[in-house]
This record gives C-alpha cells, sequence and structure tokens, in this order.
C-alpha cells in the first residue's frame, strides 16, 4: 500500500476542483445556449449547418405529412370530380367493394378486383374477387367454390 503525502493530495483536490469548475463553465455555456436556441460556442461551423439543415427539413417534412393526411382523406373518386373527371373504373371498384364487403362477412377487408375484361363478348370490365376470396377461405380452413362466391357478390350488387 502506498502512502501519500499531504501535498500529493492537495494536488489532487487542485486538480479535481480545475475539473469541476472547467465541466460547471461548460454546463452553464450549453444551458444558454439552450435557452437561447443558439448554437454551443465550441461547436463547429459544420454541426450548426447541419443543425439548421436539419431543423428546415423536418419543417419540409410536417409540411408534407399535413398535405399527405389532407389528400389520404379524399375518395379517389372525389378527387377526380373535383378535377372535373369520373372514372368507370373507380365507380365498378366502389360499386363491388360495397357488394363484396356485404356479401362477404366472415372476411375482414376482402381485396376487390376491378380489371379490363379479357373477352369483349362479356364487358368492358369484370371483377376477379372470388378466386382470391375463395383462397382466402381455403386458408381459414372453410371449402368456398368461386363461384358461390361470385353468386353472392352478384346478389349485393345493385340494380
Amino acid at each position: 500500500m502506498e502512502t501519500y503525502n499531504i501535498s500529493e493530495y492537495i494536488k489532487e483536490t487542485d486538480f479535481a476542483e480545475r475539473e469541476i469548475k472547467s465541466l460547471r463553465d461548460q454546463l452553464a455555456l450549453l444551458t444558454k445556449a439552450v435557452n437561447e436556441k443558439s448554437p454551443a460556442p465550441f461547436e463547429s461551423a459544420e454541426v450548426v449547418t447541419l443543425n439548421t439543415e436539419n431543423i428546415k427539413l423536418k419543417h419540409r417534412l410536417s409540411i408534407l405529412n399535413r398535405a399527405i393526411a389532407v389528400e389520404a382523406s379524399k375518395s379517389p373518386r372525389k378527387q377526380k370530380e373535383a378535377a372535373g373527371m369520373e372514372s368507370i373504373q373507380d365507380n365498378l371498384y366502389e360499386i363491388f367493394q360495397q357488394a363484396i364487403t356485404n356479401a362477404i362477412l366472415d372476411i375482414t377487408d376482402p381485396p376487390v378486383v376491378i380489371t379490363l375484361a379479357n373477352n369483349i363478348k362479356f364487358g368492358d370490365y369484370q371483377c376477379n374477387s372470388a378466386m382470391p376470396i375463395s383462397n382466402t377461405y381455403k386458408q381459414l380452413g372453410k371449402k368456398v367454390s368461386p363461384i358461390d362466391i361470385a353468386r353472392k357478390i352478384v346478389e349485393k350488387v345493385p340494380k
């Protein structure tokens, strides 16, 4: 075990007190910078520039998020109606979405697939939702044929 004389303890305590004073001064500078929302005096110019750019980007991001929320609240149909356009496919989608939701009660968010018809003699558009719904039932352990599903959907389509 080493023995220290009193002068060594005094040197160590003086050094520790200087460190504490230095840390308190730095803390005071940082507190002042935070309160005044200014950069810390020992930050580099690059850090200040990056922080400023970060603040600007966060502001732009919040503006974009608000715009996205406003647009998301509008339905595609209303957006197109506001622009003076109406889409047959969008109208069909909404009609069949309602019919499928009313016909298929035990599946949450059933798929709605509206496409251009494969064969023109059957019309211009077709609803291809019966097969994916049948597959969903199969995954749930129920066997329901696509033809039965299609009949249920057709019953719920408004005249």
